[in-house]
């Protein structure tokens, strides 16, 4: 008689981590953490409480300066 290979589990092996892995769920509760908290402090407008962003022309005044104007030529 042939011999009989042991029975194998199903699907391929090697392909997806074992049912015990361990560093499996604090990852995936990490990197949700993560995606979410980008969108809270988005919403909340942290970034720009912190860090002010200065405008890069001044704003114009409703009086005018005192330099003379330029005489056509």
């Amino acid at each position: 008689m042939t011999s009989q290979p042991p029975p194998r589990a199903p699907g391929y092996r090697g392909t997806l981590p074992p049912r015990t892995d361990r560093l499996a769920v604090p990852w995936v509760i990490t990197v949700v953490a993560v995606f979410l908290l980008v969108f809270v402090l988005a919403f909340a407008g942290v970034p720009s409480k912190f860090f002010p962003t200065s405008s890069v022309t001044p704003g114009a005044s409703g009086v005018p300066s005192g330099s003379p104007a330029a005489s056509p030529s």
